[in-house]
């Protein structure tokens, strides 16, 4: 990846524009959520998908130069 590319990257992820996004991606999941309508059979189950909305890559990111 060029570089400016990688310096890109570090500069969203250590700042202000990745935090709000989080903060958004949140909101809307928390709403959803809250909108789902249960049944009361004890089978309903929540799935995730384990990348970047419940898992932060940033150490990683971090570790290899943003790229």
């Amino acid at each position: 990846m060029p570089k400016e590319c990688a310096e890109h990257v570090k500069e969203y992820v250590n700042g202000k524009g990745y935090v709000y996004d989080l903060e958004i991606a949140n909101k809307e999941a928390g709403e959803f959520a809250k909108s789902v309508k249960l049944k009361d059979d004890g089978l309903d189950a929540w799935v995730f998908d384990i990348d970047e909305t419940l898992l932060s890559n940033l150490p990683y990111y971090a570790a290899h130069g943003y790229g």
